[in-house]
C-alpha cells in the first residue's frame, strides 16, 4: 500500500450484497454483520491478513485496498472459494429472502488513500466492474449461485490464465463491460454454474480486438464464434481494375 501523496499500483477487491435496500433496519444490521463475518473468515482461511487491508465501507457492500504483501493469486483464488463456502453455509440456514449473496470485483492498478477515501483510475473501474447491471442480472436468474465473480481482464490474464490458482479457465466467460464512461475487457465466473447460455452478458458490439479474448482452455462467446469472411486472388499478376466494381461474398463452409 502506498501513502496519501505517493502514486501506487495495489489490488482492489470491491464487493456488494444483492437486494440490501429492499430490507428493514433490522435485516441491513444482520447483512452487515454477516457481510463482516464471511469476509474476515475467508480470508483467515486464505492465509490473508485483512486487518491490513485499507477498507472504505459502503453498507451493502465494500472497496478494499490490499497492500502489497497479499498474494495476488491466494485473493483470486483462496479467498474467492472461501468466501463462497462461507456464504454457502450461512445460506444454508436461512430463509430464502435472508440469504446473503455478494457481487464481488477484483481489478489491479492505481489506487491510494486521499482525503474521502480511495482514489486512482483503479478505484473507477473495479466500481465499474461491480455495478455492471448485466452482472446483477446473474444472481436474479442464477438463484443457487451465492457468489457472481468479476475480473479484470489484466487479474484474469496474469493470475487465472497462467496457473496461478486452482480456478478453471473455461469457466469464466469473457465479457464486454460498458458502465457509464467505462468501457473494458472481464471474466465473469459463478461457482458450479455455466453461463454461456445468458444472453445479457453477451455484448453485441464486436470487440476490437477479438485475439484478446481467446486463451487456451477458454469458451469462445457466441460473438466471436462467426464465419470470416475471405477474400480470394484469382489472379498473381498486376490486374488493371480502373472502372471495375467489387462485390465481397462471405464463403461458408
Amino acid at each position: 500500500m502506498v501513502d496519501s501523496n505517493t502514486y501506487g499500483r495495489a489490488l482492489l477487491v470491491s464487493s456488494d450484497v444483492k437486494g440490501y435496500g429492499s430490507g428493514t433496519d433490522k435485516r441491513h444490521e444482520a447483512v452487515q454483520r454477516t457481510l463482516v463475518q464471511v469476509q474476515e473468515q475467508a480470508a483467515s482461511q486464505a492465509g490473508l491478513r485483512r486487518i491490513e487491508w485499507v477498507i472504505q465501507p459502503g453498507g451493502d457492500g465494500e472497496l478494499a485496498c490490499l497492500p502489497g504483501t497479499e498474494h495476488e493469486p491466494a485473493v483470486a483464488g483462496d479467498y474467492v472459494m472461501a468466501l463462497n463456502q462461507a456464504l454457502a453455509a450461512h445460506n444454508a440456514g436461512v430463509p430464502e429472502e435472508e440469504r446473503v449473496r455478494l457481487r464481488v470485483a477484483l481489478h489491479y492498478g492505481v489506487a491510494y488513500p486521499a482525503a474521502h477515501g480511495l482514489a486512482g483510475q483503479a478505484v473507477v473501474e473495479v466500481s465499474r466492474l461491480v455495478n455492471w447491471p448485466p452482472l446483477k442480472r446473474v444472481l436474479e436468474v442464477k438463484n443457487r449461485v451465492n457468489l457472481v465473480l468479476i475480473l479484470s481482464d489484466r487479474v484474469f490474464r496474469e493470475t487465472v490464465l497462467q496457473g496461478h490458482t486452482t480456478h478453471k479457465t473455461e469457466q469464466f466467460l469473457p465479457v464486454r463491460v460498458r458502465e457509464k464512461e467505462f468501457s473494458g475487457d472481464a471474466w465473469v465466473w459463478a461457482p458450479g454454474e455455466d453461463l454461456s447460455d445468458l444472453d445479457f452478458l453477451r455484448d453485441p458490439e464486436p470487440p476490437r480486438h477479438p485475439n484478446l479474448l481467446t486463451p487456451p482452455g477458454a469458451a469462445l462467446p457466441p460473438r466471436f464464434d462467426q464465419k470470416a469472411d475471405v477474400i480470394t486472388n484469382l489472379n498473381a499478376n498486376v490486374v488493371d481494375a480502373r472502372g471495375s466494381v467489387f462485390g465481397v461474398t462471405r464463403e461458408r463452409s
